[in-house]
């Protein structure tokens, strides 16, 4: 992600990557396609198509199972109540599923075209601050930097994304957040 620019172009099966905006190889069709900074949501039947920051949004309601990020939902202990494991304790994921996502976001899309990623970004701080309450901007911003690819990186530090655009920055080294507020910098041990 720190890598892509106007001359660049992103050959990958991994989906995250495609949040980034710019020249991308589509895998399935052989071209070059573009993904803008919006992106777009597409149902295609069992599955979603996503790209752009609409698609990180998307993940960020969902979550990502491949990758173990829970997305805006918990995790409750649940029993098996017949079959070979009755009575066996299992951990489901309870939250915004892909189909609840999708329309959310679409229905947010509709309803403000000119503002689409603002409106989108508020919906999804909707859904954490009803899953989340009092814990929503920490959990929100923890499921957001998971899935989120870098952009920024100079060294060892690297931008972290915020819900509110703030200047927040990881050092990789020192593994804490640096927070930028002038004149000076807070620096927080994990």
């Amino acid at each position: 992600g720190v890598y892509q620019r106007e001359d660049t172009v992103i050959w990958s099966l991994d989906k995250d990557l495609r949040q980034i905006p710019g020249k991308h190889l589509d895998d399935a069709t052989q071209k070059v396609i573009e993904v803008s900074e919006i992106g777009r949501l597409e149902d295609r039947g069992k599955k979603v198509y996503f790209d752009g920051t609409i698609g990180l949004y998307y993940q960020m309601l969902i979550g990502d199972s491949t990758d173990h990020i829970i997305g805006c939902g918990i995790r409750t202990e649940m029993v098996y109540k017949s079959g070979a494991k009755k009575g066996q304790k299992y951990l489901k994921r309870v939250g915004v599923g892909p189909k609840e996502a999708l329309g959310i976001l679409t229905k947010v899309a509709m309803e403000n075209p000119t503002n689409v990623l603002e409106a989108s970004l508020e919906a999804v701080r909707d859904e954490y601050r009803t899953r989340f309450e009092d814990r929503w901007q920490e959990q929100l911003e923890t499921q957001a930097n998971l899935l989120f690819m870098v952009r920024y990186q100079d060294g060892e530090i690297i931008r972290r994304w915020t819900h509110d655009g703030r200047e927040e920055y990881f050092d990789l080294i020192e593994g804490v957040i640096i927070h930028i507020s002038a004149p000076c910098a807070v620096v927080v041990l994990l």
